[in-house]
């Protein structure tokens, strides 16, 4: 059974009191603020001996910190009293609000530790009135010793909602634990390893990259600030190579920034030896982007075989598979013209079954079903109606993502919340979405969303695409000439936007369904670039 993540802090906190635990970068030429794991374990209980004693089941805390330091140390406060956290956006943009609000409106959490100024806080309190509010910026010098847990915390995280409202999801303390040994086994992280990351922290691979795994590991956490790699992707780079980072991990769009933002000449200084997995997670893998990282970072010292193409969701913690070999990643064309990335074995404390998405029946090995997964690591999907603090009966998770096995190797091929059925045809927008990006030039595509509209009971294929226009202008029919020799269905409408267009979720994923919604309604008409276009069959 692996250590808890709390008794794994201690240990660090007594065996290597002066090492770097956390590494927090604010700003593009900020050095850094270290936080050792003395100071961590210190000033945790502090925070941890302000908490009240919450009655009732799994008691919950609410994580709202605009500082990423703060809120590391709520989350080690809050898991040494034993609490559930729930993870939330410390900024207040309307986006954020709304998240906020639906959370807090769920999960009616007994604590709020949060890092907000009062006008800030003065929301919050309004809309979790049953809550005691907590600051996770108290002094060492205040320390009491916290009262012992009496139960071990866990977590309630909440969905990005790329394809619908934010879903919860309940995770105990050994399924994280669970899956924090597989992710430390499958990329061999070591106490004296640097990991280093941008994702915002109330983001599952955030979290775990950014937090969990290195509470657990005693590994070292650079932490960029997100706003750091938006204004300058180099700075993800630099840091890097500063503190000789041997795993980060991103999704495929930060890549594809990355290396529209750099030339290969500009970063031929920077010592990346050491940097030993490079993870793509959180949406599909392209071909084109593993190529172009490899050849922007082949002179600073990275090799093909640091690409590590990850299937992962906050069901499991994070990590289901992950598919880094020697060689380099692994790409086919089993079941379009678009590649299709091999995302390796599951873990071992995973079970991946494909499934006949209608009966639940086994699906043979080569053939596309719906990804079904249990075991250890396996947490709780919430309905809801559900009460989160008396769920129902854990049963296998039904990810809604489609794939196939071949000799036990995963291939991820779309979701089914985004299947569009075209004049009878199943089609996934992943699908089509990898071949727009293959029929343009490298760095011309900011983002692609493949919608479906409705047509007299049918769907009619829609791509949106954004474009980045200082790199020249889309081939639309060889967009269009792609789509229909890699799928066999022909696009009813093109329409190219200008990047930025298309909506976001906090860790840079579309929302398609809101695209899809604001598309309808028109509130693309002053980005459309040029014009879009129709095309019939």
């Amino acid at each position: 059974m692996a250590a808890s993540i709390v008794d794994s802090v201690r240990a660090h906190a007594i065996s290597k009191p002066a090492a770097a635990a956390f590494v927090f970068v604010r700003r593009h030429d900020d050095p850094g603020e270290t936080l050792t794991w003395a100071e961590l374990w210190s000033s945790a209980g502090a925070v941890a001996a302000a908490i009240p004693a919450a009655a009732g089941p799994r008691p919950a805390a609410f994580l709202c910190c605009s500082d990423e330091k703060a809120f590391v140390i709520a989350c080690l406060a809050a898991w040494r009293r034993g609490l559930t956290i729930i993870p939330a956006a410390g900024g207040f943009t309307a986006r954020i609000a709304e998240r906020n609000r639906h959370i807090l409106l769920v999960s009616k959490p007994d604590i709020v530790l949060h890092d907000l100024p009062a006008q800030q806080l003065a929301e919050l309190e309004r809309l979790a009135p049953q809550a005691a509010f907590v600051s996770a910026l108290h002094s060492v010098s205040d320390q009491r010793e916290p009262e012992a847990a009496a139960a071990e915390g866990g977590l309630l995280q909440f969905t990005s909602g790329s394809t619908s409202a934010p879903k919860a999801v309940l995770l105990s303390a050994r399924e994280i634990e669970s899956n924090c040994a597989a992710i430390a086994r499958s990329f061999a992280i070591q106490p004296d390893d640097v990991v280093v990351h941008w994702l915002p922290l109330f983001h599952d691979m955030g979290l775990v990259g950014s937090v969990l795994i290195p509470l657990f590991t005693g590994c070292t956490s650079v932490i960029l600030r997100t706003i750091v790699f938006m204004q300058r992707p180099a700075a993800w780079l630099e840091h890097l190579a500063r503190w000789r980072g041997a795993i980060t991990s991103a999704p495929n769009f930060a890549y594809e920034r990355l290396c529209d933002a750099c030339k290969a000449s500009d970063l031929a200084a920077l010592d990346l030896s050491r940097l030993r997995s490079i993870i793509f997670g959180g949406e599909p893998v392209l071909e084109g982007t593993v190529s172009r990282l490899c050849a922007l970072l082949a002179a600073c010292g990275v090799t093909p075989g640091s690409i590590a193409p990850a299937y992962g969701m906050a069901e499991v913690t994070l990590l289901v598979s992950s598919g880094q070999r020697p060689e380099g990643a692994l790409f086919e064309r089993r079941h379009t013209t678009a590649a299709t990335a091999c995302v390796g074995p599951g873990i071992a404390e995973l079970e991946i079954s494909l499934r006949d998405p209608e009966t639940g029946a086994a699906i043979a090995d080569g053939a596309v079903g719906e990804i079904w997964l249990s075991g250890a690591s396996a947490g709780q999907i919430l309905a809801p109606e559900d009460d989160w603090r008396n769920p129902p009966r854990k049963q296998p998770i039904r990810t809604g993502d489609f794939g196939y096995l071949v000799q036990g190797q995963l291939f991820i091929t779309g979701r089914s919340a985004r299947k569009l059925i075209i004049r009878g045809k199943n089609v996934f927008a992943e699908d089509v979405e990898r071949l727009v990006q293959e029929s343009q030039p490298s760095g011309l595509i900011a983002g692609v969303a493949a919608i479906g509209l409705d047509s007299g009971g049918s769907q009619q294929l829609c791509i949106l695409v954004e474009i980045m226009r200082r790199k020249g202008q889309a081939d639309l029919a060889a967009l269009n000439a792609a789509v229909v020799a890699g799928l066999g269905v022909k696009p009813a409408r093109i329409v190219t936007l200008r990047a930025g267009t298309l909506p976001r979720t906090s860790s840079g994923k579309i929302r398609h369904d809101v695209a899809r919604r604001q598309f309808l309604t028109g509130a693309f008409e002053a980005e459309i670039i040029g014009h879009a276009i129709q095309t019939h069959d």
